[in-house]
């Protein structure tokens, strides 16, 4: 059983906790962190039978915690995990990993170096949809890949109270992606690999703080193209599409694939209401509870955890470029 240390109690950081906590028999919560120490935050704490630290420095040298969670604002991750690394633990950190390449790469060196597992948390990677369809890419069966689409978004800015660290510009830039759009990033990176140009734009029409509208057109290393949407003001929805030269796949929610080839012709003579596209529902998916076992898994051996280094950096990268993208309104290599 991996003993591990939750750092961030907010929000995404109590599901983390709930997830795994009297559930699952490979990593539980021996210790707790929080920047406010509230009483909500104690409650939380004794509730889940775990004590709140004082300081991380106070987690980080205890010899009875194997990992740290860290569910934390984006802009100390880097130092965190760097922190961790040098004190030999094992660390699962929240995305976005960090904020650029620089420091992605510094911190997954840290961890590579001390010989601790790294696991970034892009749990979409675990739903079982996305991964028939990274099976249908891998497998040749769309083709050759030609472009890829995706859209995360939500309702979440409604609901930002003023002050919160996620409505600070320099926590949360570009609006949703780092709450949303950056699963979708990743999730294009598990497919097509790594993303070599960006051209963004980034504008807030609605929401008092903070851009609530962002888009990219992409252009990925063996000349797929794509595009990305996120909106931080509107109903929820998350699509990923696959376009290749055999037919397309497309995931709608995280529990449904939907599939059409060139060969089931353009749909006119079909009554069924599907316009000759196949259709798979799946099962709802613990994803936090999975990701967080992948996560022992990888440090007991047993299986590494489902992201390469490259894949890792991936993201921050792209971000990074977005931004300058954004700011300088041009196409920006990553």
């Amino acid at each position: 059983m991996i003993k591990a240390a939750a750092v961030g109690l907010g929000k995404w950081g109590r599901v983390l906790v709930d997830a795994v906590q009297g559930k699952s028999d490979k990593i539980h919560v021996v210790a707790g962190l929080t920047q406010t120490s509230s009483d909500d935050a104690k409650a939380f704490a004794q509730g889940h039978d775990f004590p709140l630290a004082s300081s991380y420095d106070e987690l980080l040298q205890r010899d009875d915690i194997d990992a740290v969670i860290l569910a934390t604002p984006h802009s100390i991750h880097a130092e965190q995990v760097q922190q961790a690394a040098a004190a030999g633990k094992h660390v699962f950190c929240e995305k976005p990993f960090t904020l650029d390449k620089a420091s992605a790469e510094q911190s997954l060196r840290a961890c590579r170096d001390a010989d601790v597992v790294l696991a970034v948390a892009h749990n979409r990677r675990f739903y079982p949809a996305y991964q028939d369809l990274q099976e249908l890419v891998r497998s040749g069966a769309l083709g050759e890949i030609l472009h890829i689409e995706g859209n995360h978004s939500g309702f979440g800015g409604f609901h930002r109270k003023k002050g919160n660290w996620r409505t600070i510009p320099e926590e949360n830039p570009l609006g949703g992606m780092p709450s949303k759009g950056l699963h979708a990033i990743d999730a294009m990176v598990g497919l097509a690999g790594p993303i070599k140009r960006v051209n963004a734009i980034s504008s807030r029409k609605v929401l008092p703080d903070g851009d609530d509208t962002t888009a990219m057109l992409l252009q990925f290393g063996e000349g797929t193209s794509g595009y990305l949407g996120s909106m931080d003001a509107t109903a929820f929805m998350w699509r990923l599409s696959v376009f290749g030269s055999k037919g397309w796949a497309e995931l709608r929610n995280h529990h449904r694939l939907v599939r059409r080839s060139v060969d089931d012709g353009n749909g006119d003579g079909d009554k069924s209401g599907e316009d000759g596209e196949t259709v798979k529902n799946y099962d709802p998916a613990d994803t936090p509870l999975l990701e967080l076992e992948a996560f022992a898994d990888a440090i007991n051996g047993i299986a590494p955890y489902p992201m390469t280094d490259e894949e890792i950096i991936a993201t921050p990268a792209l971000w990074e470029a977005a931004i300058t993208s954004v700011e300088q309104g041009t196409a920006v290599d990553v």
